[in-house]
């Protein structure tokens, strides 16, 4: 098995330019993604390069989002505040209930919106029912 000298320069820069992804630093080092892997969890200068990658590439995802809001979409309003809007009433939420009789359990999803009617179709198609062999005599 052939060894390579491993220069920190080359190792910070590409897994800084490729936001700490393990295929695109492997790719940008000529070398296996496992190796990536494997050197990652030795060496921890390569380890913190890492960490700081993806904590930089968080900082960006955030960025988007806060452009995306000011824009003044409702989607990305929508998707920040049910992560990040909880402690305001915002976010998905599961209530379980479990005092009204022993051994029930009912379980309270909110609405999303997906048991509406299609307003395109008012009129749900029913299914067919198909005659058994006993009504077929």
């Amino acid at each position: 098995m052939a060894k390579f000298k491993i220069v920190k320069e080359e190792w910070l820069k590409a897994i800084a330019d490729n936001g700490g992804m393990v295929t695109f630093v492997a790719a940008a080092l000529g070398v296996h993604r496992h190796t990536v892997r494997k050197y990652r969890e030795l060496i921890p200068w390569i380890a913190k390069a890492f960490k700081e990658a993806e904590e930089a590439c968080k900082d960006q995802a955030e960025k988007a989002i806060k452009s995306e809001i000011e824009q003044g979409n409702w989607k990305a309003s929508a998707w920040y505040l049910e992560r990040k809007g909880k402690d305001r009433g915002f976010g998905k939420e599961v209530k379980i209930d479990s005092n009204e009789k022993p051994g029930v359990m009912h379980i309270y999803l909110p609405d999303d919106g997906r048991d509406k009617p299609d307003p395109s179709n008012p009129e749900p198609t029913k299914p067919t029912e198909q005659p058994t062999d006993e009504q077929n005599g």
